[in-house]
């Protein structure tokens, strides 16, 4: 069984019909949760989610742009890794999941220099292939990422394929994070190249699936609210996008008891999260 804890890491502002395309144009406060999976003590996270650092990687041109588009809050003391640190767990995260590269997912990734870093191999492949303006289009800052990053990586493509219940069907597989089949990492491609989710039963039997940013909030999965046309134009790919939320879709119709946690998704988080 798996303890997860939900951590606010900072939030930004938007127009909320840029993630369904049934509301209006009037900005919208996201908050951006970073996840913390417990396994009796070993942890590994789930995002590192924003960090003060996002604000120095984001003052050149072209990566200001980032900053422009998505104004952002991230106060230090709401920081993954402070917020561990007065735990005394700080120390105990063996290991980071990165769900894709989106800044407000790595920006602290830095603050854990000694947890091996797992991704997709797409997800890798995507960020080292574009150009600086490329990668700011797709949403990356490098400077967010360690220098160590490549001595640190590896790929969930590597990790060993185990079936899912049937609580997580159409998902049929995952990749096994700890080796005793506790945590399943799955594809959700679409919003970000190579994005990935974790699925795990929680300890009250609950069956958990992080959808990192596969939707904005759940509420529009279930009530089939999408991104608007103009929003799936710039994200990784819209086919895929499509593709993964109608099996989320599904998911939701067939086992509704399956408890879905989007990253940036107030209400599906709100049971999970530590008092700031």
């Amino acid at each position: 069984m798996v303890n997860l804890r939900l951590y606010h890491t900072g939030q930004c502002r938007h127009p909320e019909w840029s993630t369904r395309h049934d509301r209006p144009m009037r900005p919208c406060t996201f908050p951006m949760h970073a996840a913390v999976l417990d396994r009796g003590g070993d942890l590994a996270l789930f995002d590192t989610g924003y960090a003060p650092r996002f604000f120095a990687a984001s003052q050149p041109f072209p990566e200001r742009l980032y900053r422009w588009l998505t104004p952002t809050t991230a106060p230090a003391a709401d920081a993954l890794a402070r917020r561990l640190i007065a735990e005394g767990t700080h120390g105990a995260v063996r290991t980071i999941v990165i769900s894709h590269f989106h800044a407000d997912h790595v920006a602290g990734l830095r603050d854990f220099p000694d947890a091996r870093i797992l991704c997709s191999r797409r997800a890798w492949d995507h960020v080292r292939s574009v150009s600086r303006m490329g990668a700011v289009r797709a949403g990356y800052l490098r400077a967010l990422l360690p220098e160590d990053i490549e001595d640190r990586l590896g790929f969930v493509d590597d990790l060993p394929m185990r079936p899912l219940p049937p609580v997580f069907h159409p998902f049929r597989e995952g990749r096994d994070l700890f080796g005793d089949g506790t945590v399943l990492l799955l594809p959700l491609p679409g919003h970000s190249t190579g994005q990935i989710g974790a699925a795990f039963i929680g300890p009250d039997g609950a069956a958990h699936l992080l959808i990192a940013d596969a939707s904005w909030s759940v509420t529009a999965l279930r009530d089939d609210a999408p991104p608007p046309g103009l929003t799936l134009r710039f994200i990784g790919s819209a086919a895929d996008f499509r593709e993964t939320w109608g099996k989320l879709r599904q998911l939701i119709a067939a086992a509704p008891e399956t408890r879905l946690i989007a990253c940036h998704c107030a209400a599906s988080s709100a049971p999970y999260l530590v008092p700031r």
